[in-house]
C-alpha cells in the first residue's frame, strides 16, 4: 500500500472514532508498527493530526487557550508523554544535591520526578500533581499552600504567594500554555498561574523553560513573558524549525509512540 493510501485510511479512522493506536494500524494495513509511527509524524507536522502516548487523536482546531479552554489535567498527561519525559531527565540532569528547586504546575513537569527522587534536594512546588505523586527518601518536599485550582490541580493566591517569597532557589523550572516562535513570547492560559511563575523567577538564580514542540505557537491568554527571560528553553528536537533562539536547548527523544 502506498503512504498516500496509509495516510487516507488513517485520516478515515480518526475521523470516524476520535482516538486510534500505532498497534491496531499497523495491524489492519499490514505494515510495521515503525511505518505507522513515520506516517502519523508526518501526518502531525502537516497539521492533520496530533500524535499521543501510544497513537494519535483528531486535530482541536487550535485558539487561544483560556482557563474553560485547555483540556483537563488527568487528560492532559498522556500527551506528548515521550516529549516530556526527555525534557524532564534533561532538566534533572541541572540539578545538583544541595539545590532548592521551584517547580511548577502543569503536567508536563510531573515526569521529572522518577530522575531527582535520590538526589538530596529541596523541592518547592504549588503543582498538587507532584505532592500526590512525590516519593523520596532523600530529597524534601515543600507544598504551597493557597486556594486550589481543581481544573489545573494548583494551588495559587495571596496565600501561595506570601509562601513563595520565603525561599530563595538555585533553579526554577517553568512550564507554559504556549510559544510563539515569531515573536518569541511565552503564553499561560491564565493570571493566577502567571503571577506565581514570576515570583518564583524572582526568586531563583537561573530559570529554564520545559515546553514539548506541540506547544510551538500555541496562543495563550496572557502574554508571560518573552524567550531572554530564561537561561534555557528545553524542548524536543521535533521542532518545525531551523532557526531558533541561542538560549534553546533541543532535547533529543526516543520515539516511543
Amino acid at each position: 500500500m502506498l503512504a498516500t493510501d496509509r495516510k487516507d485510511y488513517i485520516l478515515a479512522s480518526i475521523k470516524r472514532v476520535g482516538t486510534v493506536t500505532v498497534r491496531q494500524l499497523a495491524l489492519q494495513l499490514h505494515v510495521t508498527e515503525v511505518t505507522i509511527r513515520r506516517d502519523l509524524e508526518e501526518m502531525e507536522a502537516q497539521g492533520l493530526l496530533e500524535r499521543v502516548h501510544g497513537g494519535a487523536r483528531r486535530l482541536e482546531k487550535k485558539g487561544i487557550l483560556s482557563f474553560s479552554s485547555e483540556y483537563k489535567m488527568m487528560d492532559r498527561l498522556q500527551f506528548h508523554y515521550p516529549q516530556k519525559e526527555a525534557i524532564c531527565k534533561k532538566a534533572a540532569s541541572m540539578i545538583e544535591d544541595g539545590d532548592c528547586v521551584f517547580i511548577d504546575g502543569g503536567t508536563s513537569l510531573l515526569p521529572i520526578l522518577p530522575y531527582i527522587a535520590s538526589k538530596r534536594i529541596k523541592i518547592v512546588t504549588h503543582n498538587i500533581l507532584i505532592q500526590q505523586t512525590f516519593e523520596s527518601t532523600e530529597a524534601e518536599l515543600f507544598c504551597l499552600g493557597g486556594r486550589m485550582v481543581p481544573d489545573y490541580k494548583m494551588t495559587v493566591g495571596p496565600i501561595a504567594m506570601k509562601a513563595l517569597d520565603a525561599f530563595n532557589f538555585d533553579l526554577t523550572l517553568i512550564g507554559c500554555a504556549g510559544i510563539n516562535m515569531h515573536t518569541q513570547t511565552v503564553y499561560t492560559a491564565e493570571m493566577d498561574t502567571m503571577i506565581i511563575k514570576q515570583k518564583a523567577m524572582q526568586n531563583s538564580h537561573k530559570s529554564y523553560l520545559l515546553v514539548d514542540s506541540s506547544k510551538t505557537n500555541v496562543k495563550g491568554f496572557c502574554n508571560f513573558t518573552s524567550f531572554s527571560s530564561f537561561d534555557g528553553i528545553l524542548i524536543d528536537e521535533n521542532l518545525q524549525t531551523n532557526e531558533y533562539p541561542a538560549n534553546f536547548i533541543l532535547v533529543p527523544t526516543k520515539d516511543t509512540l
